[in-house]
């Protein structure tokens, strides 16, 4: 006895979906991994963040004492060459991002470096608490 088939089977393309979202975490998972600075800033519990008037540049100073600017690897002697040939230099005001681990003796050294070049201001970068401290 001989069945009839009520379906044929199609033979087409698979859809592109399946394959964009594999490519998708692919590259997602690539990035996570990618290298880069990392600067554990310290915690600022309060209102502490500031508007910046006029133009600004940040210097970062990862835990192994070396700076970054524009995410290039600098000197000392070298960031103040660098500072020196800043636009607005005495409107610019220079972010600090220094790693928390960072003596503290190390970043007045950093911000007297800046102000010598010229720079308007200097201020310190923070990251907001997780829990706010209490008011009593």
């Amino acid at each position: 006895m001989k069945f009839r088939r009520t379906h044929r089977l199609r033979s087409t393309l698979p859809d592109a979906a399946p394959w964009a979202v594999v490519m998708f975490l692919m590259l997602f998972f690539a990035l996570e991994r990618a290298p880069g600075l990392t600067v554990e800033l310290p915690a600022a519990g309060g209102p502490s963040a500031i508007s910046l008037s006029g133009p600004s540049v940040a210097v970062a100073l990862a835990a192994g004492g070396v700076f970054y600017l524009h995410n290039r690897k600098l000197a000392a002697d070298e960031l103040r060459a660098e500072l020196k040939t800043l636009p607005d230099l005495h409107q610019t005001t220079v972010v600090l991002l220094v790693d928390r681990s960072v003596p503290y003796d190390r970043v007045l050294q950093i911000a007297q470096l800046a102000r010598a070049a010229g720079v308007k201001s200097v201020v310190l970068g923070t990251r907001p608490a997780l829990f706010p401290a209490r008011q009593p």
